[in-house]
């Protein structure tokens, strides 16, 4: 067994059964109707914008706008967790445009970035968008074994420089 199947150790966490009391009832009674109500696909745009709206609850907020085109959640992060003076090897993979670089960029000036983008015509975009940035942009995939593999996309779907 390999360490990401291994169970922790130590005692399993001790599981608290259902009490079953009048306020759960009720709250059962309440909640389950509108489970069903809402579960149907003429709600569909209803529950993701619930989803959505849990999530930035929860402070991830997958899908608010940032100020340097990434998420204001991935930046968060970033920001958090790269200090300014980083002087080892950050890499963005699957790097399309390159937004993630260049914020790596102007989080740590010193790092070594390198950026991977498997699709040709995105590529370009990539060496486009970065050309300035001193970030070293390699027409390779990533993947977790040695091989080869055919990138297909449509044509809508590539990435396009940066405006100035």
């Amino acid at each position: 067994m390999d360490r990401a199947t291994e169970l922790p150790a130590g005692p399993p966490p001790r599981m608290r059964p259902w009490r079953n009391s009048p306020g759960k009832r009720l709250v059962a009674a309440l909640v389950v109707p509108l489970v069903y109500a809402v579960n149907r696909p003429s709600m569909a745009a209803f529950g993701r914008a619930f989803y959505d709206l849990a999530l930035r609850f929860n402070g991830i907020g997958i899908n608010f706008k940032g100020r340097h085109g990434l998420t204001a959640g991935e930046e968060r992060f970033l920001a958090r967790h790269l200090s300014a003076g980083e002087r080892g090897v950050l890499i963005d993979v699957g790097a399309n445009g390159g937004a993630y670089a260049r914020f790596l960029r102007a989080r740590c000036p010193a790092a070594r970035i390198v950026a991977f983008e498997p699709h040709p015509a995105t590529f370009l975009s990539l060496v486009a968008n970065t050309a300035s940035d001193r970030i070293e942009a390699m027409n390779r995939a990533v993947g977790a074994a040695p091989g080869r593999s055919t990138c297909t996309t449509s044509p809508a779907r590539t990435a396009r420089p940066r405006r100035a």
